[in-house]
């Protein structure tokens, strides 16, 4: 199979999973592609980068919060 066509059948089955995903669950999706995009691409210009967080709750449990940022070079215009 040529690349062109394989990389439009990727695309393809992609968004219909997109699609069957809730919203919450496509945005992750998204952020999760981007991702893999930006470590796989030497010259991609997308850097991720994660934080946690973690608070101790009035019960003493501890809840972790974990961030994602995204940053994309570009140029206004």
């Amino acid at each position: 199979m040529e690349p062109r066509k394989k990389a439009v059948d990727v695309s393809i089955k992609w968004l219909e999973m997109r699609r069957k995903l809730p919203k919450n669950q496509q945005l992750f999706l998204e952020i999760i592609t981007f991702a893999f995009m930006a470590l796989n691409s030497e010259n991609s210009h997308i850097e991720i980068e994660k934080s946690t967080k973690q608070t101790l709750k009035n019960d003493e449990s501890v809840k972790t919060d974990i961030t994602y940022t995204m940053t994309v070079e570009g140029e206004e215009g």
